[in-house]
C-alpha cells in the first residue's frame, strides 16, 4: 500500500510547481475579478482541463468515461448554468477535466490559497461567502415542495424549446447575485456548482440550495457515478471502493483508500439542456426541486428530504461511520445537541444507521 501511495505522490508532487507556474503565467499583470482574454482564457482553460484528466488518471487510478458531450455546445451558446449531484472529492477534477474547465463555486479564502489559490483564480472561480448565503431560506422551503411538471421540457427533448427563458430575476443578493452576474456574463466560462452543498455516500440526491437556480437561466445536469452505476447496488463493481464522501471516521485514511484503490471506476453522464418554464425561472426553489428530480430519475436515485443542515447535524452531535464505511459510530460530543434534534436521539440514530446501510452495509450502532 505505501509503495502505491507514496508512487502516486511522488508524481503528482512533480508536476505541481509546473501547474502552478503555468497558473500564475496565464494571471500575471491581469487584475483579479475581470475576465481573462481569450487569447489567454482558451490556452488556459484547455491547459487546466487536461491537468484535471491528468491528476484524476495519475493521482487516483480514475479514468472517467463520458457520454453527452455534444450538450456542452448548446449550454455554451444558452450561457447555462451547470448543476452535478456531489458524491467525492474527486467530483470536481472529474467536471473540469469534462466539461472544458467551467468556473466553479468556492469560498472566497481560496483565493488566497498557498499554490491552489493561483490554480482556482485561473479557473476563474466565482468566490463567495457561504456565512449568511442568502438562499437559505428558499433552499429550506423546497422541503413543502412537491414536484410539478415543468411546462418547458429539457431542449433536446422538445424542439421548440431551444429558445432560452429571459429570465425575470435579476439575481438578489450575496452568493445568489454573485452566481447570477457571473452566468450572464458571456466573456467568463460557464459556472458549475453542487447545488446540495455537500458531499455524501452517493445513494441519493439532498435537497438543493436555489443558487444555481436564482438566475432563472437554463441548467445542464451533469451526473457522477461512481463505481459502475447510479445507485448503491452497483458499488461494488467493477471498484472496490468507493470514493463517496460522507460522514466518515477519518478524512485522511478515506483519502488514500482513494488513492490505492486499483481502479475507482466513473461515470459522467452530460444531460441535455434543462431550459426553465416560466413559472419555474420565477420560482427559484420550484426549479431546483424540478431538477433535482429530473436528475434523480436518470440517477435512479431518491430524493430525499434531507439536506446541507442535516449532515451538519450529525456532525456536531458526533455520528459518522467507521474507517470502512461499515458501521455507525456515536461518538457523543460534550454539550451536543442530540436532545434538541427534530425527533430525538432515536430518530437522529435511525437516520445515521440507515445513511451507514446505505454507505457499505451493516448500519449498527455502536458507542464508543
Amino acid at each position: 500500500m505505501l509503495p502505491i501511495i507514496a508512487g502516486r505522490a511522488l508524481l503528482v508532487a512533480t508536476c505541481m510547481p509546473f501547474v502552478t507556474a503555468v497558473s500564475r503565467l496565464a494571471l500575471a499583470g491581469h487584475p483579479q475579478g475581470e475576465p481573462l482574454p481569450k487569447w489567454r482564457s482558451a490556452p488556459t482553460r484547455a491547459f487546466l482541463a487536461w491537468w484535471a484528466r491528468f491528476l484524476l488518471r495519475a493521482g487516483f487510478a480514475c479514468v472517467p468515461t463520458v457520454t453527452g458531450s455534444e450538450h456542452l455546445a448548446s449550454a455554451e451558446a444558452a450561457r447555462a448554468v451547470i448543476v452535478y449531484n456531489h458524491v467525492s472529492f474527486l467530483d470536481s477534477l472529474a467536471l473540469e477535466g469534462a466539461c472544458g474547465a467551467p468556473s466553479p463555486v468556492a469560498k472566497a479564502g481560496v483565493a488566497d490559497a498557498p499554490g491552489f489559490g493561483a490554480f482556482a483564480r485561473a479557473l476563474q472561480c466565482v468566490f463567495v461567502s457561504r456565512a449568511g448565503s442568502d438562499d437559505r431560506a428558499a433552499a429550506d422551503r423546497t422541503a413543502s415542495l412537491p414536484p410539478s411538471p415543468p411546462t418547458s421540457r429539457p431542449s433536446s427533448a422538445d424542439p421548440g424549446a431551444t429558445t432560452p427563458v429571459t429570465p425575470p430575476v435579476a439575481g438578489g443578493s450575496g452568493a445568489s447575485g454573485a452566481i447570477a452576474a457571473r452566468a450572464a456574463d458571456g466573456r467568463f466560462p460557464l459556472v458549475a456548482l453542487a447545488p446540495e452543498g455537500t458531499t455524501k455516500t452517493g445513494a441519493c440526491l439532498l435537497r438543493f440550495r436555489t443558487g444555481a437556480f436564482v438566475p432563472g437561466r437554463p441548467v445542464l445536469p451533469v451526473l457522477l457515478s461512481y463505481g459502475g452505476g447510479g445507485g448503491p447496488g452497483a458499488r461494488g463493481a467493477p471498484s472496490s471502493f468507493h470514493p463517496g464522501w460522507g460522514r466518515v471516521a477519518s478524512s485522511l485514511a478515506h483519502f488514500l483508500r482513494s488513492q490505492v484503490a486499483p481502479r475507482n471506476a466513473l461515470a459522467i453522464r452530460i444531460l441535455p439542456l434543462y431550459t426553465p418554464s416560466p413559472a419555474e425561472a420565477a420560482d427559484p426553489a420550484r426549479f431546483a426541486e424540478n431538477v433535482r428530480h429530473h436528475m434523480a430519475a436518470a440517477l435512479g436515485l431518491p430524493p430525499v428530504a434531507t439536506s446541507l443542515g442535516e449532515w451538519a447535524a450529525l456532525k456536531q452531535a458526533g455520528i459518522c461511520t467507521d474507517v470502512w464505511g461499515r458501521r455507525v459510530l456515536w461518538r457523543p460530543v460534550a454539550g451536543g445537541p442530540l436532545e434538541e434534534l427534530e425527533g430525538g436521539v432515536g430518530a437522529v440514530r435511525a437516520g445515521a444507521a440507515a445513511a451507514g446501510a446505505a454507505a457499505g452495509g451493516g448500519g449498527r450502532d455502536k458507542r464508543d
